[in-house]
């Protein structure tokens, strides 16, 4: 059961998500580069519930997905800024277990290029502070934070079908390969 000050910051990083929601441009989730189980989990996860919400989101990927992440089914949500152009000229940062631009390889020019932004990180590497901000380094995973995260959107839209069979494997998958499968 998740602490009182969690559902705090998961209601606080929902509520931000639906502000910029109405600002009609879509979501481009950022991850760190060296690619891991967490940072496609989470970013993938939280682009397949962005898009149930009706909105469009795209990860935008450092590197090629690796072989064995091919199982989770989300190369449809991934763009890949260092070989093609954006489909968008204008888009909303949303970094999930990475929180600076210098560890995104090529696409934190992209996240840089960004004044307001959303972080979802479990790493306490800088010390960064926004209300549009939840690092916490107590959880297993960002894929746990964003799990969280997406309990609230469900409890204040009332729309349970917003947390998909694909969006829930790719929290799981976050949270098993940073708990070293939970040992």
């Amino acid at each position: 059961m998740p602490t009182k000050k969690y559902v705090q910051d998961a209601t606080r990083m929902a509520e931000n998500i639906l502000a910029y929601a109405k600002l009609n441009k879509p979501f481009l989730l950022f991850v760190h580069k060296s690619i891991d189980g967490d940072c496609v989990g989470s970013a993938c996860g939280m682009a397949d519930v962005l898009r149930q919400m009706g909105y469009s989101a795209y990860v935008a990927m450092p590197e090629k997905l690796l072989d064995n992440m091919a199982y989770m089914g989300v190369e449809d949500l991934l763009l890949f800024p260092y070989v093609d152009e954006l489909p968008f000229d204008d888009y909303i940062a949303f970094a999930v277990d990475c929180s600076e631009a210098h560890r995104m390889g090529y696409c934190g020019t992209l996240f840089d290029a960004k004044d307001e932004k959303l972080i979802i990180d479990h790493h306490v590497s800088v010390e960064l502070r926004s209300e549009k901000y939840w690092i916490n380094g107590a959880v297993s995973s960002a894929s746990e934070l964003c799990y969280y995260v997406v309990k609230e959107l469900i409890r204040i839209t009332g729309n349970a079908g917003i947390l998909t069979k694909r969006a829930a494997q790719s929290f799981l998958t976050g949270i098993v390969t940073d708990t070293g499968r939970f040992t």
